[in-house]
């Protein structure tokens, strides 16, 4: 898979949001995507993702 569908799959979620987890089975919830980045740096910069009760913002 090349890095611009990987980007346009995280862009518009086109995946199966529901049923996320990690290895240790906690609940994964893609809250904001992020803003794509197209220049040099982290692809979607921004990004809200929340694991279990913890809210987690950074670079994606």
């Amino acid at each position: 898979m090349n890095e611009a569908l990987f980007q346009f799959i995280w862009q518009y979620s086109l995946y199966n949001p529901f049923g996320l987890q990690t290895p240790d089975g906690e609940s994964v919830t893609v809250v904001h995507s992020g803003k794509l980045n197209r220049d040099v740096g982290p692809d979607f910069p921004e990004a809200k993702v929340k694991i279990g009760n913890s809210l987690l913002t950074g670079n994606v």
